[in-house]
């Protein structure tokens, strides 16, 4: 179990209510991680020059390690709506507390789990995570795809911008 959370063996590890509320400041300040994702991205592209234009968009689920607290589930925009919307619009529409969600797996059966779901744009070529939002384990996969093909594209755009001036 330990190991699951990022602790080793000999490490100490917090309280149950202690690492959930890490987590839950964690997913409310999420804007903070994409910074320094962002900032360390550049710096490893500025120094090793490895990130191209292909890059794989997937929905992972994220188990959370907290007890289940019983939510109203907001109707999400659909993706038709998504478009004539805001990044900024969609996101702060869509849920980001830990939630009870459900998936069909390889072999046609549902698995549930309770916590979050993280949409990733990854380069091809390195597998550095370029973007990643979170929603609630509720929402639907496509919920997060218009605002992370966004944020994404963006920052290729940024990125090509910058070779230019180089």
């Amino acid at each position: 179990m330990k190991l699951s959370v990022g602790f080793l063996y000999s490490e100490a590890i917090p309280s149950e209510a202690t690492y959930s509320r890490v987590m839950a400041i964690l997913a409310s300040n999420l804007s903070v991680i994409e910074q320094m994702n962002q900032s360390l991205l550049q710096l490893i592209n500025e120094e090793l020059d490895i990130f191209e234009e292909n890059v794989a968009i997937d929905v992972t689920a994220i188990e959370a390690r907290t007890k289940p607290v019983k939510t109203e589930n907001p109707k999400l925009p659909s993706t038709t709506e998504q478009r004539t919307m805001t990044t900024k619009e969609i996101l702060e529409m869509i849920p980001t507390y830990a939630s009870w969600g459900v998936k069909k797996n390889s072999k046609g059966k549902n698995d549930f789990w309770f916590g979050y779901k993280g949409t990733l744009a990854v380069s091809t070529k390195s597998q550095y995570i370029l973007c990643m939002d979170i929603a609630s384990a509720f929402a639907s996969d496509v919920s997060l795809a218009i605002p992370t093909i966004r944020k994404t594209a963006q920052w290729l755009q940024k990125k090509k911008e910058d070779v230019l001036f180089l």
